[in-house]
């Protein structure tokens, strides 16, 4: 049995808000996620989040779960609430106008895990951002690029919790947890879509 965490970061200061950054995490060999496991995760995607505040639009704010709900990871089912009731600080952003809500930062979380003849691979769109992570032509700068994919490399720690990409049972398939073991932000920003589009 493996038991697989979710930590929901909220982003609300902006128009249209709030947004949510959603990522999924594991204990040291998939094991019982304790609160010190979920406590050690969220404080990691605190420091990844306030790494850089000007990568963030002015007046961004950015806030933690103070606890997680954990699942068995291949039939979906809530089994228990991991943290400690004390939230991380809130992160709020202090670079310039953001970039056009629905055109974000991407950072692809790469795995090794294949499921249905498809590597398996997780996103998490990062904004909104400053407009200052734009370059001239656009794209994510190489500056910015470079930012995000240190700042969250604690995510991917091999000796502790861990951040995975959870692919969630559905229609009498169990669910798959795949390590991420690499991060990647491409230098074309994610467009994001509404359910409508």
């Amino acid at each position: 049995m493996t038991d697989v965490g979710r930590a929901v970061v909220e982003l609300g200061g902006w128009f249209g808000a709030p947004g949510v950054n959603v990522w999924h995490f594991c204990a040291p060999a998939h094991g019982e996620i304790t609160a010190a496991y979920a406590n050690s995760f969220l404080e990691t995607l605190y420091e990844s989040y306030s790494a850089n505040p000007a990568d963030w639009a002015s007046g961004v704010t950015i806030t933690f779960p103070a606890v997680c709900p954990v699942f068995e990871a291949e039939s979906g089912d809530l089994l228990y609430y991991a943290g400690d009731d004390d939230p991380q600080p809130t992160v709020t952003g202090s670079g310039g106008e953001p970039v056009a809500r629905a055109t974000q930062a991407l950072l692809r979380l790469n795995t090794s895990d294949i499921r249905n003849n498809r590597l398996i691979r997780g996103r998490v769109f990062l904004g909104p951002a400053s407009g200052d992570c734009l370059d001239s032509t656009g794209l994510i700068a190489t500056a910015t690029r470079a930012d995000f994919e240190n700042n969250f490399a604690g995510v991917v720690d091999p000796l502790g919790p861990r951040a995975v990409v959870w692919s969630r049972p559905v229609a009498g398939a169990g669910g798959v947890v795949a390590d991420v073991n690499t991060l990647q932000v491409r230098d074309r920003p994610g467009i994001l879509r509404g359910r409508n589009e």
